[in-house]
C-alpha cells in the first residue's frame, strides 16, 4: 500500500501568526502518546521550555529524566486546556521574556524536583 496524506495524523501545531517565520522560539503544541501515561496528552513547548498546568514555563528534562510528577505537571488532557493555560497573563508574559526568565524557570524546576511537585 502506498502511503498518502490521509495516512498522516497532525502531531504539532503553531500559531498561524508564527507559521513560516524563521523564529526558533515559537510556541509549539505537540500531541503526545507515551507508555508513561494513559491516552493522548498535549505538551506546550518553546525552545527547551515547556508550560506546566500553573501557567509557568520550566525546563523540559530529557525523556529519560522525566518523572511521573513532571508528566502530571506538564502534560495537558486536551489542546483546549493547553490553549487556555497559555492564555493566562503570567504564561503569555513569560513567553516573550529572555534569558532572565529562563534562569528563574530553571530555579523553579529544581525546586519542583526537591519538593516532588
Amino acid at each position: 500500500m502506498k502511503p498518502s496524506v490521509n495516512d498522516l495524523i497532525p502531531t504539532e501545531y503553531v500559531f498561524r501568526s508564527d507559521f513560516g517565520k524563521m523564529e526558533p522560539s515559537k510556541v509549539k503544541f505537540c500531541r503526545m502518546n507515551s507508555p508513561f501515561y494513559d491516552g493522548e496528552k498535549w505538551a506546550v513547548r518553546k525552545n527547551s521550555l515547556c508550560l506546566n498546568k500553573k501557567g509557568e514555563w520550566e525546563i523540559e528534562p530529557t525523556p529519560s529524566s522525566r518523572t511521573n510528577a513532571f508528566y502530571k505537571r506538564c502534560r495537558f488532557d486536551s489542546l483546549e486546556t493547553a490553549l487556555k493555560i497559555l492564555g493566562t497573563s503570567s504564561a503569555r508574559k513569560k513567553v516573550s521574556t529572555g534569558a532572565g526568565s529562563q534562569i528563574s524557570q530553571t530555579e523553579g524546576y529544581l525546586n519542583a524536583i526537591k519538593t516532588g511537585d
